[in-house]
């Protein structure tokens, strides 16, 4: 699921922020200007914790001691952060194939998935050259849509550690070669690695105009740079909803006294079959909330929380993912009094 695309075309330092859900696990890609897809997988994974604010990268990218980018008053810093728990911004195609920005209502985006996305495309886009006899069948061939899947992984043509600049699929769609390498480096007895002429005039979907043809090709780059999945009868399918709702709760003032909660809660989905808060096993503040419970948060007030109750939240999203944690009076007024005695910032979630 992609949680948003911060732009900094216009950002003369490069430098972005902004507000994530708490508890997800989440990488960056940075994304080229030209093409609107992957230059670098970093393949480290993140996460914050809930209020947590993180603007000093020097663990991993401060070379010389002391010599860190100070984030304060970078262009970042000097804006407000762009909200990817709310809404989600991300990159698609004008009819030119041109990559542009556009934002959703939604919490995530889907990352294209084979069957769905890409082959109904793919089948119509390819097969008249790559079936039968058709004349780039003895390079490359398919005669159904597991065959296509599995030639284009084997032979290289979609490859998800190059991505899609760097894979003749992508090309072949957008009718250039995208790795920014020239094409008479390689020889023709090796095609995987050459691009074909007949792509730069052949298929045009990139010089008609055409919405549609131009939306499909940008996925088609998308679903190679997030490792082409692909709807199985297994386990771990891509159709299948893996992520898990995060949830927090504190005390949202200074008296830290326990008479109100503010509770937060997020899926990707954008909704939760069930919310509900307890204390001492019984539910309070109203709950439990759902089905179709919209990311949120609640302040629940009226209560009497002593520092010997516990407290637990529970989530549950559409697909039966749990998200359970329990913290008691003392531990929510310790948190409290840290952030208002000490920090002296405002404990609101923002899971």
């Amino acid at each position: 699921r992609q949680l948003g695309v911060y732009d900094v075309r216009n950002q003369t330092d490069g430098s972005f922020e902004a507000t994530i859900p708490a508890h997800v696990p989440f990488e960056f890609h940075l994304l080229d200007a030209e093409y609107g897809m992957r230059l670098v997988d970093v393949r480290s994974w993140h996460s914050l914790q809930p209020r947590e604010t993180r603007t000093d990268c020097g663990g991993c990218h401060q070379h010389v001691e002391n010599l860190g980018i100070n984030f304060k008053n970078t262009v970042a810093d000097l804006q407000p952060p762009l909200d990817m728990v709310t809404q989600t911004q991300t990159v698609t195609y004008d009819a030119a194939c041109n990559p542009t920005l556009v934002t959703t209502a939604n919490a995530t985006e889907h990352v294209p998935e084979w069957k769905t996305d890409i082959w109904p495309g793919f089948n119509t886009y390819c097969a008249s050259c790559h079936t039968g006899s058709g004349s780039g069948a003895a390079v490359f061939s398919f005669t159904d849509e597991q065959s296509a899947y599995n030639t284009m992984k084997s032979k290289n043509f979609a490859d998800s550690i190059s991505g899609a600049l760097g894979s003749p699929a992508f090309w072949a769609a957008r009718g250039e070669r995208t790795d920014g390498r020239d094409n008479n480096l390689y020889a023709s007895t090796n095609p995987p690695y050459k691009f074909s002429s007949q792509h730069a005039t052949m298929l045009g979907l990139c010089t008609q105009n055409d919405p549609v043809k131009a939306a499909w090709v940008q996925k088609l780059g998308q679903w190679i740079d997030n490792h082409m999945p692909r709807t199985t009868s297994g386990n771990f399918s891509a159709d299948k909803d893996t992520y898990h709702p995060t949830v927090d709760s504190a005390y949202p003032n200074s008296t830290c006294n326990g008479t109100r909660l503010r509770v937060g809660y997020w899926d990707d989905s954008g909704f939760l079959d069930l919310v509900d808060v307890r204390q001492n096993g019984t539910s309070i503040g109203g709950g439990p909330w759902g089905p179709n419970e919209p990311n949120g948060t609640k302040l629940l007030t009226g209560l009497s929380i002593t520092n010997n109750d516990v407290i637990q939240v529970m989530a549950v999203d559409a697909d039966g993912n749990r998200q359970f944690y329990e913290k008691t009076g003392k531990q929510l007024k310790s948190e409290c009094r840290w952030k208002y005695q000490i920090v002296m910032q405002e404990p609101i979630p923002v899971p």
